[in-house]
């Protein structure tokens, strides 16, 4: 049976108390991502309530941007990450940017204002 890769990149946008380089080192580390390992199932919530589940990336680069609708650095970088999606949109690549809002209403009207490209996801914390 042949396995198909999975690739992550992971964008986080947070003020953590540790240096990014500490932060990538201790992700590297972990035991749900390290390498061989195969990626757990994860779905993932859309904007119209329906369940992206990360399988159907098989054999593609899968690049989360977390982000939350009160994170000021993570709204001001959005133009990048778009120009990101626009650079690559023929290359093998799916852009997710998945929120980690309190409130599902927020994030669905601030996604649909600045009509963000990309698969949106939101995670309710």
């Amino acid at each position: 049976m042949k396995k198909t890769l999975i690739t992550l990149i992971l964008i986080f946008h947070a003020n953590l108390s540790f240096s990014q380089e500490d932060a990538l080192e201790k992700f590297k580390k972990s035991e749900l991502i390290a390498e061989g390992k195969q990626l757990p199932e994860i779905n993932l919530p859309s904007l119209d309530n329906e369940l992206i589940n990360l399988e159907k990336f098989k054999g593609k680069y899968i690049f989360i941007n977390f982000w939350a609708t009160w994170c000021k650095p993570c709204i001001e970088d959005m133009p990048n990450f778009e120009k990101l999606i626009k650079k690559h949109k023929t290359d093998n690549i799916e852009f997710v940017y998945l929120s980690v809002d309190k409130s599902k209403e927020n994030w669905k009207k601030f996604v649909q204002k600045k009509q963000l490209n990309g698969i949106n996801s939101l995670v309710m914390v």
